[in-house]
């Protein structure tokens, strides 16, 4: 999809053909939502996360990568590209079978190095073979082993990058959570004093009921000592 984008020539240059918006989606598509893109000026924008940072000049097309991962990520990105740019002196020194074979000798030796895997093997039991397979091969499996060290790396900063919004949503939840015990706090203290204040009430009530029937009671002896005796007689 980005691979357009890219263009590599053989003295380790690299230039992102596309504009900014396609660069920030390329690197938002390896890294995530990770990373801050920022303008340092010089007509460059730079793009830094815990990871790598890269820098990218507009008007030039330039992309610089810095730190080791940025160097592995250089690597993949030569090897996605469909526009390399190839020098006429390299084809000359291709057709030299004595620069051909020191080229050869040289990559066997530090792709050897880089995937720690012994080809010398190789030579040693087909020494008529050319050196061609073993740079090939070498070569080959020195970009297979960077692609996956950087695939790694891209994997964990995912991972990473899921885990610290995981992360933020839970100590939201959790924040919402505390707010919702504290309401609840405030609700239950609201009912417990409307139980008090009822109560109250009924404790009143239960005096206001006492002293009704005790002036009652009151009332109906006055009223009787009230009543004369020959009242009674008469009866």
């Amino acid at each position: 999809m980005y691979k357009e984008f890219i263009e590599c020539s053989n003295d380790g240059k690299v230039k992102w053909l596309g504009n900014l918006n396609d660069l920030k989606a390329f690197m938002s598509a390896l890294f995530g939502d990770v990373g801050k893109w920022s303008s340092p000026g010089g007509g460059a924008k730079s793009y830094r996360n815990d990871l790598i940072s890269i820098n990218w000049y507009i008007h030039k097309k330039a992309l610089i990568f810095h730190d080791q991962l940025g160097i592995v990520l250089k690597n993949k990105l030569t090897d996605l590209s469909v526009n390399k740019i190839s020098d006429p002196d390299e084809y000359n020194q291709l057709n030299d079978p004595e620069a051909k074979r020191r080229s050869t000798d040289h990559l066997c030796s530090v792709n050897t190095c880089e995937v720690g895997i012994q080809t010398d093997i190789e030579f040693t039991q087909y020494p008529n073979q050319s050196g061609e397979r073993c740079a090939s091969r070498c070569n080959e499996l020195s970009t297979e082993f960077e692609g996956l060290k950087l695939d790694l790396v891209i994997s964990e900063s995912k991972i990473d990058n899921k885990i610290r919004i995981n992360g933020d949503a839970i100590n939201q939840v959790q924040a919402e959570f505390a707010i919702i015990q504290n309401q609840l706090g405030e609700v239950v203290q609201q009912v417990d004093r409307l139980v008090n204040t009822n109560e109250n009430i009924n404790t009143k009530n239960a005096i206001i009921i006492t002293l009704q029937k005790v002036l009652l009671e009151r009332l109906m002896r006055t009223m009787v000592l009230s009543i004369p005796l020959n009242h009674y007689a008469m009866g």
